[in-house]
């Protein structure tokens, strides 16, 4: 059997990013703390809208090192000693466990003009500090889904509300030119705004209808009794039915209103107005086991003579993939008449 420890090193090593849950990190002494470091696992680079997965390093004065995600626990540092200031304010530094991202905001537009300066601190030894620079790649292919809800509880996706999108073309002094995509989904008030280089990425922008729930699985049938005074054992009973999965939600319609000074944009931008995939059936309860039973009432019981054992209940329909939204309408006008931001009616 594994210990506690082990299970816990285990764990951390399957899930990754998570850690496992109660099994705790080794405190650190910030006073051996020699060196304190925050480092990215590939390039510096991230996309405007994504997280960004960071790793937290101390050397101690013993010269052993510390670290967050690594699945040895005795070496695990734990991210929660560390004071951020992150520069501009753009986004922040969100840790659980042993899992460190810096998180963009919503609004990225602070990004046209500025890297992301990722300052760190030991609390209690503010002289084990670093900075980190991270660099905005606008040449991410963004997606954008502003579809209907997944469904709950076996229940069904919700259908997307409709969406209108603004795109135009922005000359910006440290970015060059970029496209920017302004969405709104009048339905909750909801809106954003995305910035891509189109001479190397499209853009894909989505009112999928939500996903439905997976079906509940079936309870097990109960066992059949032991026979007792009886010369038979029950038998057991039926194992119940999954429940069905839930239907995917209807995809929405999408407008999208392209600047006529910059055409060739219609060519930069994908609509998926697809339904939501259903939900899978409930897995079918398992049939009780038939109750033992006595063959000669002058012996001890024996597992001869049983109860017939119950039928195992039927997995649950899937549910059915949500219809696909209306064609998606494409309307090449001047950007005077729009009614959003002045930065976006044909620039800055």
């Amino acid at each position: 059997m594994k210990t506690l420890n082990s299970w816990c090193a285990v764990a951390i090593g399957a899930l990754g990013l998570l850690g496992a849950s109660g099994c705790g990190i080794p405190a650190v002494d910030p006073s051996k703390v020699q060196r304190l470091e925050v480092i990215t696992y590939d390039s510096k680079t991230f996309c405007p809208k994504d997280e960004k997965k960071l790793e937290v390093q101390v050397k101690l004065t013993d010269g052993t090192m510390r670290a967050t995600y690594t699945s040895e626990r005795d070496y695990q540092f734990d991210p929660s000693s560390v004071e951020w200031t992150v520069t501009p304010s753009v986004g922040r530094i969100a840790s659980k466990g042993v899992r460190v991202a810096f998180q963009p905001n919503d609004d990225v537009s602070s990004l046209l003009a500025s890297n992301v300066n990722v300052a760190a601190v030991l609390k209690g030894n503010r002289a084990a500090k670093t900075t980190l620079e991270l660099v905005p790649d606008f040449g991410c292919a963004p997606t954008a889904n502003l579809g209907g809800a997944d469904g709950v509880d076996g229940g069904p996706g919700a259908d997307a509300a409709p969406v209108e999108a603004w795109a135009t073309l922005i000359d910006t002094p440290r970015r060059g030119h970029l496209a920017v995509v302004h969405l709104e989904r009048a339905s909750d008030g909801y809106a954003t705004t995305y910035f891509f280089d189109p001479a190397s990425a499209r853009m894909t922008i989505g009112a999928r209808g939500g996903h439905g729930a997976d079906g509940a699985s079936g309870a097990d049938g109960t066992a059949g009794r032991a026979a007792g005074t009886h010369r038979s054992g029950g038998n057991g009973t039926n194992g119940y039915n999954g429940d069905d999965g839930g239907d995917g939600g209807a995809g929405g319609a999408i407008t999208v209103h392209v600047d006529a000074v910059h055409p060739e944009l219609s060519d930069r931008l994908v609509v998926d107005r697809r339904g939501g995939d259903g939900g899978a059936g409930g897995a079918g309860g398992a049939g009780g086991a038939g109750g033992d039973g006595c063959p000669d009432l002058k012996k001890p019981c024996t597992p001869g003579n049983g109860g017939v054992a119950g039928v195992d209940g039927s997995r649950g329909r899937p549910g059915r993939t949500g219809a696909s939204g209306p064609e998606a309408v494409l309307r090449v006008e001047p950007a005077d008449s729009w009614p959003v931001a002045a930065w976006v009616k044909g620039g800055r």
